[in-house]
């Protein structure tokens, strides 16, 4: 019976020196449930000092490529990840030969809250996608480029790219870019079928304050961006707002509501 390669993966986790008790939990959870799923496989876990974001990615690619790792995955200090994140992705990558870069579901944490899927080239991308109207046979949507903050990559994209340009910078932040982008636009230049995905069958979770955005609670977050912004253009919708909601005749109890199913809030309200 064939037996599957054994895999070394570095982990890359750019934290501040303050990270958020739910982020830190679910790295750990997610480390613990891969070695308890992949024993064969080993983990390398890299934590560069949180400078500027694209200086302290080119640190961790760096040290990951000397350690001779197979893939490189990204969990960033604002990011809630599900335990069985990194085992999904590996099967993922495993399997689909012609994908390079892949992630969960994974939005930007500013109205509209859109999908980190690019497409595009230059300074012109376009980001995002219109899920209702996506409904690929495997599950996952290609693009040229994807938020970086819950990514699995293969190393050797980064070797590549740093035998062609003789440099250690993989990641830049520029006036028309963020770092992710740029840094799949440069491995385009030099790897022409380069190609990222979204696994469209689960979710990471993007923190918002004390809060996320994620696949269940995004049109949640979009309405109430909405509302709160009408509000404050035009104080006097609060009283069109205010009737509206008396019209529903809800059966409000008395006591707190926990709403953590829907933003994710810590307390109650």
């Amino acid at each position: 019976m064939a037996t599957s390669k054994r895999l070394k993966i570095a982990v890359g986790s750019v934290m501040l020196s303050n990270v958020h008790p739910h982020v830190a939990s679910s790295l750990a959870a997610m480390l613990y449930y891969y070695g308890k799923k992949r024993p064969r496989d080993s983990l390398v876990l890299i934590t560069p000092q949180r400078l500027e974001i694209a200086s302290a990615r080119n640190i961790a690619i760096d040290a990951a490529i000397k350690s001779g790792c197979d893939y490189f995955f990204w969990l960033d200090d604002d990011t809630v990840c599900e335990s069985d994140t990194l085992v999904r992705l590996v099967k993922r990558l495993e399997k689909h030969q012609d994908i390079h870069m892949i992630s969960p579901k994974y939005y930007v944490r500013g109205y509209p809250y859109s999908l980190m899927a690019f497409n595009g080239e230059g300074n012109e991308w376009t980001l995002g996608l219109d899920e209702s109207s996506v409904s690929p046979r495997d599950g996952l949507y290609r693009c040229k480029a994807i938020g970086n903050g819950c990514t699995l990559t293969r190393m050797n994209v980064f070797t590549s790219m740093s035998i062609s340009f003789r440099e250690k910078e993989w990641y830049r932040t520029g006036k028309y870019h963020t770092e992710d982008v740029y840094f799949c636009a440069k491995a385009m230049s030099v790897i022409p079928d380069f190609k990222c995905a979204i696994d469209l069958t689960f979710s990471a979770r993007h923190m918002l304050d004390v809060g996320w955005v994620d696949a269940d609670n995004v049109e949640y977050n979009r309405l109430k961006y909405k509302l709160v912004t009408g509000i404050i253009e035009d104080p006097k919708r609060l009283d069109e707002v205010k009737a509206l909601v008396d019209s529903w005749n809800l059966n409000i109890r008395e006591g707190n509501i926990d709403l953590i199913s829907l933003d994710g809030s810590l307390g109650k309200i």
